[in-house]
């Protein structure tokens, strides 16, 4: 049976204040900290791909109305 949706995991260093909201957002919501990251990450590294090592160097995550602020 092959897994749905296998990634590689690599580990991401997150303050322990933080970790503290994630678990209790995950826990609300009834998923796991990993699914809120992985969402989290995804939305605001929107557009990275096919980005030169200079435009990431000036990349600036999306800001909470949308619109990009590179």
């Amino acid at each position: 049976m092959a897994e749905k949706d296998r990634r590689k995991r690599v580990n991401v260093a997150v303050r322990v204040s933080h970790h503290q909201m994630l678990r209790h957002l995950a826990a609300a919501k009834g998923v796991t900290v990993q699914e809120i990251l992985d969402t989290l990450l995804e939305a605001n590294l929107d557009g990275i791909d096919g980005m030169t090592l200079k435009e990431i160097g000036k990349w600036a995550p999306t800001s909470p109305d949308g619109k990009s602020s590179r």
